[in-house]
């Protein structure tokens, strides 16, 4: 009985010891549960409460049970005001019929395994009455055998303003007058809007897929011109030119053109966006005026050469005759011939004087640069005022722009000679490829510029009509003056027109 008794407390003794190893090994294997679970919560939580939309978790009677760090951002809302309140107080109160409606069939939806939540699009109301949009997904979950319902939410203003501020400028490309087009870096058009269409007579379909070249067959352009634009814009520059281009009817017309690389958020250039206007009517109107004026210069020129030259001879014809007269008078008559001699020497310098208005026959005698020097020779000799000229014009040009640069020197001069009172002054012109600069400065008292202008004085209607006559051969005029500063004119002339 002893042996047996011992045996059989041997026995329980180890299925104790074997069951006390399994509880401490599922104790230790419900700890480390227990760990990981409180592990996966707090890294729960800390994904909810660092995620930059708003999650919000409700119960069956839509009170908040939970409310992370970005609904507190968003809806301008304290956590410990939110929880337990009901969801409708972020809800502007012209939607909460529908809104309750919207949960009461979500709830009675069955959602299989595969449905990850119902997305919307909402309008949500932030704690200080701001309305604001909202894109929302709404999932159900079940804790503690009840109902959970949870809805994750991006404010979406900064959007909606972005998407609103695309779709105008979209609609402003669309319907504006001048042309647009975009390429790839590689210059193939992805965009045309319809201006192109109706400029160029290429449908939109025609047009994508296509070479910008397709409306730049005109041949009036050389290598070297497409090779400083591609130069220009792929180094990141904006190139501004006026194109003669062809349309799909074979008819040429002129573009004012300015095409623009496009960047990626990393600084590439990826596109290109050319936008132009129509100039045709503007080129052919100032062609057309370009050649009147040249006619104009002509005719004048001519004119001025009868009054100096047929007239002067008349004149002079006049004075022998009289002089003839005059010997066989009586000293009473002679005097009062000598009186109309001096008429007519007062007529005859009249006419002289018309005639260099009407065209500086100088220029045709010495040419520009000496009658620039002659000038401002004249100024020194008659006003002490020392006018130095830095010239580098080793050709001569069209009549009708050394006229208009003869002109601008001169009314600059006697504007420096009359009103600004200076101690020297200086002119400078000089070619450069395909233009003519020329600059009068002085170190006057200087002037109001846009008043001068404006009250149409003595020298605002002097340098007006310079303006002119330099517009007239497709040259710009700068005028720089302050009181105090001194005065200069800028003047540059295209060669090409």
């Amino acid at each position: 009985i002893a042996a047996r008794l011992h045996e059989w407390l041997s026995g329980r003794t180890a299925e104790l010891l074997r069951a006390n190893e399994s509880l401490q090994a599922e104790i230790a294997e419900r700890k480390r549960a227990e760990a990981a679970l409180s592990e996966s919560r707090a890294t729960l939580a800390g994904i909810v409460g660092s995620a930059m939309d708003a999650i919000i978790s409700i119960d069956a009677d839509h009170r908040i049970v939970l409310f992370n760090t970005a609904a507190e951002r968003i809806l301008g809302c304290p956590v410990p005001e939110a929880i337990g309140k009901p969801i409708e107080r972020f809800v502007p109160e012209r939607f909460r019929d529908k809104h309750r409606a919207g949960l009461r069939a979500f709830a009675q939806t069955p959602q299989t395994g595969e449905e990850q939540g119902r997305q919307l699009t909402i309008v949500g109301l932030r704690a200080d009455g701001q309305e604001f949009p909202a894109e929302a997904t709404l999932s159900k979950s079940e804790a503690g055998g009840r109902p959970v319902y949870t809805v994750i939410m991006r404010d979406i203003t900064e959007r909606r303003r972005a998407e609103e501020a695309l779709q105008k400028l979209s609609r402003a490309i669309e319907q504006t007058g001048d042309s647009v087009l975009m390429t790839d870096r590689d210059g193939i058009i992805e965009y045309v809007n319809p201006a192109f269409e109706e400029l160029t007579g290429f449908s939109r379909e025609e047009a994508i897929g296509l070479n910008p070249r397709v409306t730049a067959k005109s041949g009036l352009h050389d290598r070297q011109f497409y090779d400083k634009l591609w130069s220009t814009i792929l180094s990141g520059g904006v190139f501004r030119a006026v194109f003669t281009n062809k349309r799909k009817d074979g008819r040429l017309y002129y573009e004012d053109q300015t095409i623009t690389p496009i960047r990626d958020s990393t600084g590439t250039i990826t596109h290109f966006v050319s936008t132009g206007r129509d100039i045709t009517q503007r080129q052919r109107t100032e062609a057309a005026l370009r050649r009147l004026n040249e006619q104009f210069e002509n005719e004048a020129t001519r004119i001025a050469g009868v009054l100096h030259d047929e007239a002067g001879q008349f004149l002079t014809a006049a004075h022998i005759t009289l002089a003839d007269v005059a010997r066989n008078l009586p000293p009473p008559e002679r005097e009062r011939l000598q009186e109309v001699r001096r008429h007519l020497d007062e007529v005859e310098g009249q006419l002289r004087r018309l005639s260099h208005e009407l065209h500086p026959r100088i220029l045709d005698d010495l040419g520009l640069v000496p009658a620039v020097r002659f000038l401002a020779e004249g100024v020194a000799k008659r006003w002490g005022i020392p006018v130095s000229v830095e010239a580098s014009l080793d050709q001569s040009y069209p009549r009708a722009m050394e006229t208009a640069l003869y002109r601008l020197i001169q009314e600059a001069l006697t504007n420096m000679t009359k009103h600004a009172r200076p101690t020297r002054g200086t002119i400078v012109m000089k070619q450069v490829p395909k233009t003519i600069y020329c600059s009068i400065q002085d170190d006057g008292t200087g002037f109001d510029v846009s008043a001068v202008l404006a009250n149409r004085a003595e020298r605002g209607l002097g340098l007006m009509g310079i303006q002119d006559r330099l517009e007239a051969v497709g040259g710009v005029l700068e005028i720089i003056s302050a009181p105090g500063e001194g005065t200069e004119l800028r003047a540059a002339i295209p060669l090409e027109t």
